[in-house]
């Protein structure tokens, strides 16, 4: 239950991250964004 809510935080953050650091949402970065968190996560 701890790791569903620290994960539900940092797709949060990430979301963030994303949505700063890009003016809009573009498919292929949206792909990219998901692959990265999806390896933080792994870690």
């Amino acid at each position: 239950m701890i790791f569903f809510v620290s994960f539900l935080v940092a797709l949060a953050v990430g979301l963030l991250v994303y949505t700063i650091f890009t003016d809009g949402p573009d498919i292929v970065r949206g792909t990219k964004s998901i692959k990265t968190l999806s390896i933080f996560s792994n870690k």
